[in-house]
């Protein structure tokens, strides 16, 4: 992923979201509003979207204009007088509107715009359904695109229970975890190098990448529940039971093995309310493909790439 041009801009937007201020120049609020009424609404009223513990997808994906981004001129080049004349003379721009951004996927810059959705999976039914769409510019970061459209569905979606939120490592930034937990959200958030920040863990504790803390055999330690009245996480021995007999290290003297905990509050990113890695947070993380199908049915299916179209409103 492209790392931010602005790395404070996401501290920025969660402070203002937190205070209660509105993150203005919305040119898409009506039409949101038109379709939670027309659309999100019923839709949980008939129980197609779950009206509590929703599990809510978020992605973005770009949008190439068929526009020029070098412009073309009015007049033919025989008549201006010079070449000079030729190269300053006013040029006209199809698509005004269309940036430059960068495509993950093709692994190259590209021209025109990005496509951002929140939606959710409907395991009955086993479809995806969309929550809210935005177009914006394809300079814009994707963090900044969910903490925008976050914003948004908050606002003119109250309906709307979330229980999970589960995001690619576009948007794996300490802020966003901290909008999370505020809004008492569990974080499914993949994990980028690029976004890193200090970390405050003991130094008598091994982690891998991935934060699971690993045993003095050198093998990752096995999630062994919450404890609330702690408020921390269990870690035990690989081995379980078995550790006596299968294991050489005599790291402690319970024949269950070493027990780690670890809190959330040392580093937020590694240690989600749901640990990383266990078979609960690959089912709930799972959920997200819903996002790149919707992509896929709005670029190919719909024909969004084969439209000559130009200009936002157009879109």
């Amino acid at each position: 992923k492209a790392s931010e041009s602005k790395p404070l801009i996401t501290q920025k937007l969660v402070d203002r979201i937190m205070n209660g201020k509105d993150i203005l120049f919305n040119f898409e609020e009506r039409l949101q509003q038109l379709f939670y009424f027309v659309a999100v609404l019923p839709s949980i009223q008939c129980g197609v979207i779950p009206s509590e513990h929703l599990t809510v997808s978020g992605d973005g994906t770009a949008v190439h204009t068929h526009a020029s981004p070098r412009g073309h001129h009015l007049l033919p080049r025989d008549s201006f007088p010079s070449e000079e004349d030729f190269l300053a003379a006013p040029r006209h721009f199809s698509d005004p509107d269309a940036s430059w951004g960068w495509d993950s996927d093709l692994n190259e810059y590209y021209y025109g715009y990005t496509l951002f959705q929140l939606c959710c999976y409907n395991s009955n039914l086993h479809s995806e359904v969309p929550l809210l769409l935005r177009f914006t510019s394809a300079r814009r970061h994707d963090s900044v695109n969910f903490l925008v459209a976050f914003h948004e569905m908050e606002k003119h979606m109250p309906a709307l229970s979330i229980q999970n939120m589960c995001l690619d490592s576009a948007m794996d930034n300490l802020s966003t975890y901290t909008l999370l937990k505020d809004r008492k959200i569990r974080a499914f958030i993949d994990l980028n190098d690029k976004c890193g920040h200090p970390r405050a863990i003991h130094d008598n504790i091994t982690v891998n990448q991935y934060g699971v803390p690993v045993c003095s055999a050198g093998k990752c330690m096995l999630p062994n529940g919450y404890d609330k009245s702690r408020g921390c996480l269990m870690w035990r021995c690989p081995y379980g039971k078995d550790h006596a007999s299968k294991c050489a290290h005599n790291c402690s003297s319970s024949k269950y093995g070493r027990v780690i905990k670890t809190r959330p509050e040392w580093d937020i990113r590694l240690y989600t309310d749901v640990p990383r890695g266990t078979d609960a947070y690959k089912k709930i993380y799972s959920q997200r493909t819903a996002a790149e199908r919707i992509n896929n049915r709005i670029l190919n299916d719909y024909g969004l790439h084969r439209l000559k179209i130009h200009r936002k409103e157009h879109y």
